[in-house]
């Protein structure tokens, strides 16, 4: 169960959209128990190895495990904490984050030294705007993790996402998303989370560098805002209103997702 699924992109665009406001959907219907389900069906269904499975229906068949530990002895305490996680993934998925939180935390009585399981419940804490919580549980996972891999710059990644939009430790978030980039040195969610670090710093050359790098690399229209935002902050009229200009025309939403980060002109 060691290595869930951690996606740097994928993850890192829902940490810098912060959907801590998505609605909860509606529970789902009780599961129909027929006399011909089986544990099998169940557990692939809870387990989605093909990746295929609707969420809700993945939690609707997690849920029928679940409830059924007591009476399965032949699972595992790893089995039960597979379960409890994926259901956790499913919930997440749905936009439930606090039922995933619980989920996490109810598997860590099957697995309480399992690094991902603190990820996990430090991404939904997050995507409550629970920072304080999100921190504590990525230093968890983080002190956990035993390779320095891809999966290890996720954990470094997001703790150095959730530092700067709590506004606290930047200099220790700069030195995570450094990490991170030490591992796989393109990532430019990274170098953007570095360049808005030395923003919020005053550093104002060092801001526009980053961004520089971040806007060859990802020719996003953010990183163009910001790469303009910073230099009009270093002086530099002309080029900045440039960069702002084109960062507008390709993204007129540019400006208040920016602002979010605290990159304003």
């Amino acid at each position: 169960m060691r290595k869930i699924a951690l996606s740097v992109v994928a993850w890192a665009a829902l940490m810098l959209a912060a959907q801590a406001g998505a609605q909860t959907p509606p529970k789902p219907a009780e599961p129909n128990f027929k006399p011909s389900d089986t544990l099998a069906f169940w557990d692939k269904g809870c387990r989605n190895l093909s990746g295929n499975i609707e969420p809700g229906l993945q939690e609707e068949e997690c849920r029928s495990i679940i409830v059924r530990f007591p009476s399965l002895d032949q699972l595992t305490a790893d089995d039960k904490a597979t379960y409890l996680v994926k259901r956790a993934n499913a919930r997440n998925a749905l936009g439930k984050y606090a039922d995933a939180i619980a989920d996490y935390t109810e598997a860590f009585k099957y697995a309480p030294d399992e690094a991902s399981i603190y990820f996990g419940r430090g991404r939904d804490h997050y995507l409550l705007r629970h920072t304080d919580l999100a921190i504590a549980d990525f230093d968890q996972a983080i002190s956990r993790w035993p390779e320095k891999d891809s999966s290890y710059a996720v954990m470094l990644q997001s703790r150095c996402i959730a530092r700067v939009m709590a506004g606290k430790e930047l200099d220790k978030a700069d030195a995570d998303c450094a990490g991170a980039l030490g591992i796989k040195a393109t990532d430019t969610t990274s170098i953007q989370m570095r360049g808005v670090i030395a923003f919020r710093q005053q550093r104002w050359s060092d801001a526009w560098n980053l961004f520089d790098t971040a806007t060859e690399l990802g020719k996003d229209p953010a990183y163009l805002y910001d790469r303009g935002v910073a230099a009009l902050k270093a002086g530099r009229k002309d080029a900045g209103e440039a960069d702002i200009a084109k960062a507008k025309a390709a993204d007129p939403k540019v400006a208040d997702s920016q602002a979010a980060l605290g990159i304003a002109p």
